[in-house]
């Protein structure tokens, strides 16, 4: 199965937006998400042009409900008739997980016997976050660990444990592709860069 992982992910549809059109399973992880919250907010917000479908049992991602420890929810979305392909993919689906960004991601990789397609790696959170200071090295060793992740999205601008400083961004890992501007919880205008592992 192609996915792309996003870890302390929040409610942020960036990795739709820079994905959407190469893969339509997302693997969000949050250390906050509750079953209330994650529902709030996909009723709340969703996705313009899209409809949330509530029955996910016939997704893709919906086997991760009993395979992957603390997946509270699975999303699929369809877009709306009125929005032609521009507007993006007609359907994707987001599975919700609480926990951890490194530990979710090793167990991932262990469950499913793949990597994801790729990493979304923006505004971690890092100290008022409440992640700590550690988070971007772990995730880094263990991106190199698991291998064969195609694809990176990081925020070159991001203070908080700067991508400029790990190893999977350093140009003798990766080359860039192309940038992309997102809108965040945080930030309207902000550039991600995507780039080949």
């Amino acid at each position: 199965m192609k996915y792309v992982y996003y870890p302390c992910a929040g409610y942020d549809g960036s990795a739709v937006k820079i994905f959407g059109n190469d893969c339509d399973c997302f693997i969000y992880a949050d250390s906050t998400y509750t079953e209330d919250s994650v529902s709030q907010a996909l009723e709340k917000q969703g996705f313009r042009g899209y409809s949330l479908d509530l029955d996910s049992t016939a997704s893709k991602l919906a086997s991760l409900k009993g395979k992957i420890q603390r997946c509270i929810k699975v999303a699929v979305f369809k877009r709306k008739s009125g929005f032609s392909e521009k507007h993006g993919p007609p359907s994707f689906q987001i599975a919700f997980i609480k926990g951890d960004g490194v530990q979710s991601l090793t167990n991932l990789f262990e469950v499913l016997g793949t990597p994801p397609y790729a990493v979304v790696y923006i505004r971690p959170g890092i100290s008022f976050g409440n992640n700590r200071s550690s988070f971007p090295t772990e995730l880094d060793h263990e991106i190199m660990r698991i291998g064969n992740i195609e694809r990176i999205a990081y925020d070159w601008g991001c203070a908080e444990g700067n991508p400029a400083d790990l190893p999977m961004t350093r140009k003798a890992y990766c080359s860039v592709i192309r940038e992309v501007r997102c809108s965040t919880d945080f930030e309207d205008n902000l550039i991600v860069t995507i780039a080949r592992l």
